[in-house]
């Protein structure tokens, strides 16, 4: 028993020390400061725990290393700036490196003036700016700026190394990267690089002596919420991810700068990948438009796949290209590949070449293998306006439609399933009927959102059983009788989520600590950028611990009832709150095997008292905490409390609790950190 109290005092005094070395320290547990040299951290040099928080210090640095960072899924590692803004600069290295790290957020909202408080602006050829690789798995990065690099702006994935079976797919797995809220611009190379190449069915790593080896598969990626401007190569690349695999409302201007072929698309699906794609934005820029260029290109997804309500605007040649070249064993022929609700905009008419088409299906394997028009697809409710080639009256076996959706195969085409799609050509002089109906609100500015009176209002198949509920926009599908045609859907709104709150428990004792779980449900449309939690009323005003997170703490001492509030925004700034009421009661005084020391209660006066408030003078520093009972003479438990302890303005208020007792005099308890006091008042 006197072991527990005084690890208890311990813990109470160590709490207390760090609550005040956090705050000068911007919340921080551990500090990094800016340095010219390349600095390689290793966890294990640090004496930190799940949840602990790393400040990264605003200044210059030249680039870092960071080995062995391991928190938990429930209390992950923060590193975030704080005093201003890091800025990495390296003529040498990958601006920011972790490896063997798991369950780590990387953020860049330390400095409320800082959109992006971590940018890295200059890594030399072949260099990384934020690179999460060897084995490091479970990474949150945010809100930071990436620009200058020699290579990819953010990387993620483990290659295969030959003398390392541990970096084989059988051994490994990637987990849930989330990539959001970042500005990258003006990379050498792909704006992101998620997963590896080294194929799904077939591998190009070569290892002599032992069987090749494949890179291994991400489960759980999301990346949204992301501006990607003028990379070198493609904007967005994926691979071997899962069905779980989500990549939404990003907006992608500019793209494969260096004009480097096979490496210009804006979004690269790579192999073995599959999961949902809507709500981008794909804008080429006519300077880096070519031939032989796509807004989003396709090689070798898995089925299941489906792309819905994005924007793909002046792309070199294709809007959407979509090649599976390998065998139907890594095919699930029950699923289709699904492309709906899309507004594409001359695709090829930008690159100053006669050719260049909407979509682009192509299921036949290469070197005359078969062209597999069994291969299910879906291409329902997308609006395609001026394709680069024009086929009326070719003579070939492809009509005029063909430049809108085509087929690598007269085959395809009879086996397509094509659903009230909107296809349109501009004129000459500038625009015509068709064209004109759709009404397109501001093209010029990119905005393809349309107004009143438009052909695609109401004109749509319903498509709520492929999982598309909402439009660009987030706004709720269908508004009116029926599904719109193309990204955005007349008159919809955003639908708000709803927050629920959940706890451990709502009735504790005094300095016990509550954990709060928050979820926002039924949000198809959105997603949840923003928790805050807040106590809203009670006796005391406890502060809560991880407040803008999903998951919080709140340690309470005072007892009373206490409202605690969540609020949820998703990212088009729809809210909803909940709360809830947390009782706490005294907890109980337990002395256990602390030292009776009288001289623990200096003074309590008035005493004796006519039933109200008494003064107590102790023999503790101001800012302790006490713990307070009162008792009758029968030896029941009147009141309970715990208080901080003010020298020359400590009071407890006896009138509520004591009148009717029945008798003249009451004991009051007071105890320390391992010692306590009895003293009599006699009430009159």
């Amino acid at each position: 028993m006197k072991s527990t109290l005084i690890l208890n005092c311990i813990l109470l005094a160590f709490f207390l020390f760090t609550s005040f070395h956090s705050k000068a320290q911007c919340d921080c547990d551990h500090t990094i400061n800016p340095s010219s040299n390349l600095q390689v951290l290793n966890g294990d040099d640090f004496n930190y725990q799940p949840g602990d928080t790393f400040c990264l210090m605003g200044g210059q640095y030249n680039a870092l290393r960071l080995i062995n960072f391991k928190g938990t899924a429930e209390a992950p590692l923060t590193f975030i700036n704080c005093d201003g803004a890091v800025n990495i600069v390296s003529d040498q290295y990958t601006g920011m490196q972790w490896r063997e790290s798991a369950y780590v957020r990387v953020t860049g909202t330390g400095d409320e003036n800082e959109e992006y408080g971590i940018k890295v602006s200059e890594t030399p050829t072949g260099r990384v700016g934020i690179s999460v690789t060897f084995l490091s798995t479970d990474f949150e990065i945010d809100h930071t700026e990436i620009s200058g690099t020699g290579f990819a702006g953010i990387m993620a994935k483990t290659d295969p190394e030959c003398n390392d079976d541990r970096t084989w797919r059988e051994n490994f797995t990637m987990y849930n990267i989330i990539v959001r809220d970042n500005y990258i611009h003006d990379t050498g190379g792909e704006g992101m690089y998620l997963g590896g190449s080294f194929g799904y069915e077939t591998t190009s790593k070569s290892c002599d002596g032992i069987d090749d080896p494949f890179a291994h598969f991400m489960v759980g990626t999301k990346v949204y919420n992301n501006y990607i401007e003028d990379t070198g190569w493609d904007g967005l690349q994926v691979s071997l991810g899962d069905e779980t695999t989500e990549v939404y409302n990003n907006t992608i201007y500019g793209y494969g700068t260096s004009k480097e072929n096979n490496h210009n698309a804006g979004i690269q699906l790579g192999s073995g990948c599959t999961g949902k794609f809507y709500n981008n934005k794909v804008i080429q820029k006519p300077d880096y438009a070519l031939e032989d260029q796509t807004g989003i290109q396709i090689i070798n997804a898995l089925s299941g796949l489906t792309f819905f309500n994005n924007v793909v605007a002046y792309s070199g040649e294709f809007g959407i290209w979509i090649h599976l070249r390998f065998s139907d064993a890594s095919i699930d022929l029950d699923k289709s590949y699904n492309f709906i609700n899309n507004t594409i905009i001359e695709p090829g008419g930008n690159s100053g070449g006669n050719y260049g088409t909407g979509i682009f299906w192509n299921t036949c394997i290469p070197n005359g293998g078969d062209c597999r028009d069994y291969i299910k697809n879906y291409f329902a409710n997308n609006i395609i306006v001026d394709p680069g080639i024009n086929l009326d009256n070719s003579g070939f076996w492809k009509s005029a439609e063909e430049a809108f959706i085509d087929y690598n195969a007269k085959a395809l085409r009879e086996t397509a399933v094509k659903v009230t799609n909107l296809f349109a050509r501009t004129t000459a002089s500038g625009v015509n009927n068709l064209t004109a109906d759709i009404k397109f609100a501001d093209p010029s500015n990119d905005n393809y959102s349309i107004l009143e009176g438009s052909t695609a209002i109401d004109a749509g198949t319903d498509v709520s059983s492929y999982g598309v509920s909402f439009d660009f926009n987030n706004g709720a599908r269908p508004f009116g009788s029926g599904f719109d045609i193309g990204a955005f859907e007349f008159g919809a709104t955003n639908q708000a989520p709803i927050a629920s709150i959940s706890v451990d428990k709502e009735t504790i004792n005094s300095g016990e600590t509550v954990s709060l779980n928050g979820t926002a449900s039924s949000d198809p449309d959105g997603s949840i950028i923003k928790y805050a939690w807040t106590v809203k009323s009670g006796p005391s005003s406890p502060t809560i611990q991880n407040a803008d997170q999903a998951s919080a703490t709140v340690t309470i001492n005072e007892p009373g009832e206490y409202v605690i509030s969540l609020e949820v925004t998703d990212d088009l700034d729809a809210s909803a709150s909940d709360e809830i009421t947390i009782t706490v009661e005294s907890a109980p005084l337990s002395v256990g095997d602390a030292l009776n020391n009288p001289s623990l209660i200096t003074s309590i006066y008035p005493n004796p008292t006519n039933f109200g408030i008494v003064n107590l003078e102790l023999n503790k520093e101001s800012g302790s905490l006490i713990d307070i009972e009162v008792f009758s003479i029968t030896g029941a438990s009147l009141f309970r409390n715990r208080i901080t302890y003010i020298e020359n303005n400590t009071q407890v208020n006896l009138s509520h609790l004591i009148q009717g007792e029945g008798s003249n005099m009451v004991m009051i308890m007071i105890k320390g950190d391992n010692d306590y006091a009895v003293e009599r008042i006699i009430l009159k």
